[in-house]
């Protein structure tokens, strides 16, 4: 991995961290049982969506992966007001 690569990466790290307080995080709507027991729905989501995009995510995919998800469970406007900041997080550990 290139050094620039390295730097944007703990760039990203610091303002997720920043943003993303424990105190918030567990204010989202968890994941009761399974695999992904204990994590918060809109990470496992983002999750899902750059699995399945390969990490290219462009907008109009999203808003039809957020929309559909939606026709089974819907997301708080919290969800989806975070849903960048888990995304971000998804690509990191991808």
């Amino acid at each position: 991995m290139a050094l620039d690569n390295l730097y944007s990466i703990e760039e990203t790290v610091k303002q997720i961290q920043k943003e993303l307080t424990l105190k918030k995080y567990t204010n989202f709507v968890g994941i009761e049982n399974g695999t992904y027991k204990g994590f918060a729905r809109i990470y496992v989501l983002a999750a899902e969506i750059v699995a399945y995009t390969d990490n290219k995510i462009e907008k109009k995919d999203l808003e039809d992966y957020l929309a559909s998800y939606q026709t089974k469970k819907t997301l708080s406007m919290e969800e989806i007001w975070n849903i960048g900041i888990f995304l971000q997080i998804a690509k990191i550990q991808s």
